[in-house]
């Protein structure tokens, strides 16, 4: 029964100390991230980092959040739309069509 015991309690502490090993990394990343923004003085270069760091978050979120509704209705009703068949192409018609770009 003890050892039963000992086995939950270093397994308890177990996932403590790794996720406490992730949130001190986590820590040491950002503080590092800040530290290296803080010594850009090139406001350009700070406005293109977080540009592209902004777009990295972002898509995160999916593609979809980034859509107006407009854009979401058309999607949605163009999937709707594909269920009819005479709404669908031909697949080698449609390779024959756009053959120029299919090609390397």
């Amino acid at each position: 029964m003890s050892r039963q015991i000992n086995f939950l309690f270093l397994r308890k502490n177990f996932k403590f100390v790794l996720q406490n090993s992730k949130n001190m990394e986590a820590l040491t990343v950002r503080s590092k991230f800040h530290q290296l923004i803080d010594k850009v003085e090139n406001i350009d270069l700070l406005e293109r980092f977080y540009q592209s760091f902004n777009s990295a978050v972002e898509q995160k979120k999916g593609a979809w959040q980034t859509l107006s509704d407009a854009d979401k209705n058309h999607i949605l009703e163009s999937y709707d739309e594909s269920f009819n068949e005479n709404n669908l192409l031909n697949h080698e018609d449609v390779k024959v069509k756009y053959s120029k770009w299919l090609t390397k």
